[in-house]
Order: C-alpha cells, then structure tokens, then sequence
C-alpha cells in the first residue's frame, strides 16, 4: 500500500530538478520538541530562492523552500502524503498558481501553497542522505506568532518616554479586535478544510497559520492559510473511530490556546507587559486550574494588565469566553464556532 501512495504522490505533487533553483538568502530554521521541555530538534531551513526553469518563454519566478533536513525526513513525507489527500478530495480544483495573484487568492484552499518537490544535496551536510526540499510560492513569511510579536513592538515603540505625567498614545482598539476575529475565523475555517479533508494537523499554533498581512487595517481582506502538515494524522490510514475523533478535538483545544495567547498578548502590547505566552496560559487551564474554566476566567480578571483584553471577550454577552471554553473542552463543532457572536 504505501508503495502504491509513494506513485500517486509523484504523479500528484510535481518533481522538481534541483538545478533550476539559486538560493537567494536564508530566512529561518524550523525546530520542533518531542514532548514539553525537551531539548529542540532542527527540522528544517527556509530560504528565498529564485525558479529558472530551463524551458523556452518562462520567465525567472522568485520562491520559497524548506529544506527538511534528514532527521526530519518523516515530516517531509507526512506534508507530501497531506497534500496528495487533498488533492484527492478536491482533485483539479487542488492547484496553486506559481506567482500570487488577486484571483489565485480567492479561489485556492486555505492551506499553504505547496508547489512540488526535489531531493538534493543538504545545505548543512556536504555528506549523507540527502534533504527533501519543499518548493512554496513566495508570499512572504507573516505568520500569526509573526503578528503578536510585530504589534507589540509597534504599539510600544509609539509610546513617549520620559513624559510626566504619562501620555497615552491612542490605539483604536476597535480595528485591531476585528482583525483577532477574522483571524480566528480563517483559522477555523482552514482547519474545518483540513478535517473535511480526512486530515488532523497535530502542531496546531501561532506559527502554523500564515497571514496575507500584518496589517490591521487589512481585516476585510485578510486570508488565512494553515501550514506545517509534519505531525498530521490520516483519517483511516493512521487513525480510526474514536482516535480520529480525539485527534480532531487536540487540534481545536491548540487552536484554542493559540487564541488565547493571541488576545491576551495583543492587548497587554500598550502596557508593556510580558507577552502572555501560549505555555503560561496552558499550565494555568491544565495544571493550576485543572481545566475548571471558569475559576481560570476569574483569576484572568482579576489580572489589572489583561484588562483590554478581557472587555474583548466580554462583549456578545462573553462571546470571546464562550468561543475558547468550547474550543478548549471540544464542546463544540467547527460549524457551531463560526456561528459565534464573537466573530460578529
């Protein structure tokens, strides 16, 4: 059977040659952990690279590539073997464009767009086995984490220093709450796409979402794209019944730690305060609270520096609470959270 999926891979994702690609520069290494608190693993090296097919007519095109180095190697056949199930499902109408484009944006899935692949020489190693390398169209690298971290400094840079009494510089706090909801609405919907599609991410957080921009002034047409499919688990090819069904319900709960994180840390931005990180948030649901929700809810209002944060989940009647508690416990659906008044 896998010899089977391996043919339809290859005739589904295309193959490309080495050869064609200059890299340009480096833009990052990727590392994931085994379990919490354990030592970080490098998986892969991201790398603006510019595409010059040797073919007639066709024009220098500029790309992104993930070099997935050896020892991840499994995560690389995991992304290929998602990435073929939905094609499966969607068939021609699973396609990306190689250059972006308004059009192209409307019409494809929310998922990263993953062009093809090629095997080659590792940049790290000069010996061994060699790297899988994952070809995406260049858009850029604004990931939701990218997001939090980019506001923070903006709001904090805008605020005047040595000043008495304190002057408050405006946030139209407004603009950027309705940009959080139609982030956490692309979100849901990229992995409702996912899970139509027999597909469970497993690593859902802050730097598996990718944003068409940074902006918060672009909230009416911002697209949201769900990337880093190495942990991903299919449905009736890995897991069956009940496990299915848990392994759908880990990617909501993340999704609803990452949600957290995102308001909170957004709305502490003016006051300077740490970020509140993903981590700090899940020990207190699980650990100190022992996912009682509503005693972690009391003690986040009691907190002075979350008070913005905390009118943004109050409005609708405590709609932004209601969307993570059920998020959190798996209460409830995909298509029941995109009814939420929160993201009204």
């Amino acid at each position: 059977m896998a010899h089977v999926w391996s043919m339809r891979v290859a005739a589904t994702l295309r193959r490309y040659d080495a050869e064609d690609f200059e890299i340009v520069r480096e833009l990052g290494a990727v590392s994931f952990q085994q379990t919490r608190g354990s030592k970080a693993t490098r998986a892969a090296r991201c790398y603006a690279a510019n595409y010059a097919p040797r073919t007639p007519y066709r024009s220098e095109v500029l790309v992104m590539l993930k070099e997935v180095l050896p020892q991840a190697k499994d995560l690389a056949a995991n992304e290929v073997k998602a990435y073929e199930k939905m094609k499966e499902r969607l068939g021609s109408a699973f396609q990306f464009e190689e250059t972006e484009s308004v059009q192209a944006g409307r019409n494809e899935p929310p998922v990263a767009p993953l062009l093809g692949y090629f095997d080659a020489q590792s940049m790290e190693m000069e010996d061994g086995l060699p790297s899988t390398w994952l070809v995406l169209r260049w858009q850029g690298v604004q990931t939701l984490r990218g997001f939090v971290q980019r506001y923070r400094k903006k709001v904090q840079a805008e605020q005047p220093r040595f000043f008495w009494p304190p002057v408050e510089v405006r946030v139209e706090y407004s603009q950027v709450a309705k940009y959080l909801r139609n982030v956490i609405r692309g979100a849901l919907e990229a992995l409702q796409f996912c899970h139509s599609s027999g597909i469970a991410h497993g690593a859902v957080d802050g730097s598996a979402f990718l944003l068409s921009s940074l902006d918060v002034r672009s909230a009416g047409i911002l697209k949201v794209e769900l990337a880093n499919f190495g942990f991903c688990k299919i449905h009736e090819e890995d897991l069956y019944g009940e496990a299915w069904e848990e392994a759908k319900e880990q990617d909501l709960q993340a999704l609803g730690f990452t949600m957290a994180e995102l308001v909170f840390s957004t709305f502490t931005a003016q006051e300077g305060d740490e970020q509140a990180s993903r981590g700090e948030i899940e020990r207190l649901y699980t650990e100190v609270f022992l996912k009682d929700f509503e005693s972690m809810k009391d003690f986040c209002r009691l907190e002075e520096k979350w008070d913005k944060a905390i009118q943004v989940l109050d409005a609708n009647n405590g709609a932004g609470w209601s969307m993570i508690d059920a998020l959190l416990s798996g209460s409830a659906s995909i298509e029941m959270l995109l009814t939420s008044e929160f993201l009204e």
